[in-house]
């Protein structure tokens, strides 16, 4: 499930680009096989197969290379003073790749009280602290545990030395885009999850906001094991339009703007003024 969340303010003198005629058919059709044959409920999963292979490669540039192992240590457990019955838990996540390359993730967690098991909140915003103690509050005494993690621990968030850091150390030729490196984090702390008895395996849920949107949206479509995705924000790239747009949203080239088309596969960067040929919206 997507669920997606943002702001918008609607004034008369808003203006939008107008569309093309026929524009707004979806590119590609989610009903159609590539072959032309149809799409039913049945079959679903090979179109959202086929969908993957077109947009995951062009969008991103792929996603990191599959792992050895995983290995899951708690590091701390503690009790919070302020909050009566609840528990703070840090876990080390070990991730190993054929010939000895590790690399650690650092997740932690916020347990409610009671025996459990409960729904988790993931959040992998771990670097801004949008997940503050209002927040984590909110989640706990919705009965859910609030889960967070530092995506840039996967690859830094700078452009100027993302190549020196994380996975790319082990992959230094690789193609993919620091997205699909932090949506790797996200899938490597479900791996987690779901070995911990607090936790309610079928009842995962992700979120972030704005990069971190684009971030959780590729995880939840490449990890059926996410229940549900929740990107604020996302904007292109994520849960924006690609053929639709209104005055003044971000486009292709913000990113070559803001310095951080680096996020994306190099297929996409070469659509650059070109926001409405992309094969996909």
């Amino acid at each position: 499930m997507i669920w997606t969340t943002g702001c918008m303010t609607y004034k008369k003198t808003l203006s939008y680009c107008k569309p093309k005629e026929g524009i707004m058919h979806l590119k590609p059709d989610l009903f159609v096989f590539d072959d032309g044959s149809p799409v039913d409920a049945n079959v679903w999963f090979r179109r959202r197969q086929e969908l993957a292979n077109t947009i995951i490669p062009h969008e991103f540039g792929g996603m990191p290379p599959r792992h050895e192992s995983v290995d899951i240590i708690r590091r701390a457990n503690s009790r919070i003073r302020d909050w009566p019955g609840v528990q703070y838990a840090t876990y080390e996540v070990d991730v190993r790749f054929p010939g000895s390359h590790a690399i650690s993730l650092t997740l932690s967690l916020w347990i409610p009280p009671g025996d459990g098991p409960f729904p988790v909140l993931l959040d992998g915003d771990g670097c801004w602290r949008y997940f503050n103690d209002q927040v984590i509050h909110s989640i706990l005494q919705r009965g859910n545990i609030a889960a967070s993690v530092d995506r840039t621990q996967a690859a830094a968030d700078n452009k100027d030395i993302y190549r020196n850091t994380g996975l790319y150390r082990f992959f230094p030729e690789a193609k993919f885009g620091v997205c699909p490196a932090w949506a790797w984090a996200i899938h490597r702390c479900v791996d987690a999850l779901i070995t911990l008895k607090e936790v309610r395996s079928e009842a995962i849920a992700i979120t972030g906001h704005s990069r971190g949107g684009k971030t959780v949206l590729l995880a939840g479509a490449t990890d059926e094991r996410i229940a549900i995705t929740n990107p604020n924000n996302s904007g292109i790239g994520g849960a924006g339009l690609n053929r639709l747009k209104m005055k003044g949203s971000e486009v292709i080239d913000s990113f070559f703007s803001s310095g951080n088309i680096f996020w994306f596969g190099k297929e996409f960067a070469a659509h650059r003024y070109r926001d409405t040929e992309l094969p996909y919206d």
